[in-house]
């Protein structure tokens, strides 16, 4: 048994990771910035996609749109991987918000995993497995972050 002086004593995870609007706010910019990147190339693939005799052609500005997607993407790798010794370890032990919270988790790391597949991986044969998975889960989690941030408000109140 470590002597009293020795035990650390933990602080409470709202003392740990108060509560940053600066974060949450770029966190909101960046998800919103890649959802509406990828809503936007989900458009051009299947709503603005021509006929040719090549097959389906997709819009000139498909091409940027998809380049945003992916510059966004490596931000969000960024900011979210910075949110969690923020927000997500020093709440770890507390048992309210759980669910959404390891869903979002759950859902950026099929996100993250599915890009990286999308670019790195699949072929023709299984990109749209790939896809269909990257983009259920792109519209599922704004869904769920707001379930999120508003379980969380009503805690805090």
């Amino acid at each position: 048994m470590l002597p009293e002086s020795s035990k650390i004593n933990a602080p409470a995870a709202a003392e740990v990771a108060p509560r940053n609007s600066r974060w949450r706010s770029v966190l909101s910019w960046v998800s919103f910035a890649l959802w509406l990147s990828g809503a936007l190339w989900l458009a051009a693939r299947h709503l603005f996609a021509s006929e040719s005799d090549f097959g389906p052609q997709v819009p000139a500005w498909a091409a940027q749109v998809l380049a945003v997607h992916g510059a966004v993407a490596m931000v969000s790798l960024i900011t979210f991987g910075a949110w969690l010794p923020l927000h997500v370890a020093p709440r770890l032990r507390q048992s309210c918000h759980r669910l959404t919270g390891f869903t979002q988790l759950g859902l950026l790391s099929i996100l993250a995993v599915t890009g990286y597949g999308l670019y790195y991986i699949a072929d023709e044969g299984s990109r749209p497995t790939w896809s269909v998975a990257h983009w259920v889960a792109g519209f599922v989690f704004p869904a769920i972050l707001l379930v999120h941030r508003r379980a969380g408000g009503r805690s805090s109140r």
